[in-house]
C-alpha cells in the first residue's frame, strides 16, 4: 500500500511539473472548457504545437509505466492467491489422508493378553 502510495505521488508530481512547464496549472483542469482553450491556444504557435507534443508524450509515458506497474501488482496478486488456494487444498488432503488412515488401519490384536478370571 505505502510503495503504491509513493509510486502514485511520483506520478502526479512528474505529470504535474510536465504540465506546468508547458504553462498549465491544475486550477485549469476544474473546468474542462478552461483546459481545452489553453491546448487550443498551445497549438496556434510551433512552440506551443511543441509543448502540447510533449506533454502528450510525457503523460503517455506515465501511463505505460502506471500498467506496466499494475500488471505486475495484478501478476503478484494472482501468484499470492494461487499458493493461498494450494496450501489450502494441501491442509485439506492431509486432514483426508489422516482420516482414511485411522478409518482404514487394522484392529490392533487382542490376543496374548490376561484371560478374565473371577477372584473371590
Amino acid at each position: 500500500s505505502s510503495s503504491y502510495q509513493d509510486w502514485s505521488d511520483t506520478n502526479r508530481d512528474t505529470i504535474g511539473a510536465t504540465l506546468r512547464a508547458a504553462g498549465l496549472t491544475a486550477d485549469q483542469f476544474s473546468s474542462e472548457e478552461s483546459t481545452m482553450d489553453q491546448l487550443r491556444s498551445m497549438s496556434q504557435s510551433s512552440v506551443g504545437q511543441m509543448q502540447a507534443l510533449q506533454v502528450g508524450h510525457e503523460i503517455a509515458a506515465q501511463q505505460v509505466a502506471q500498467a506496466q506497474k499494475l500488471r505486475g501488482l495484478v501478476s503478484q496478486q494472482v501468484t499470492m492467491m494461487g499458493t493461498w488456494y494450494q496450501s489450502e487444498q494441501a491442509a485439506k488432503d492431509l486432514a483426508q489422508n489422516r482420516r482414511e488412515e485411522f478409518f482404514n488401519s487394522t484392529t490392533p490384536s487382542t490376543s496374548g493378553g490376561q484371560t478374565m478370571e473371577p477372584r473371590w
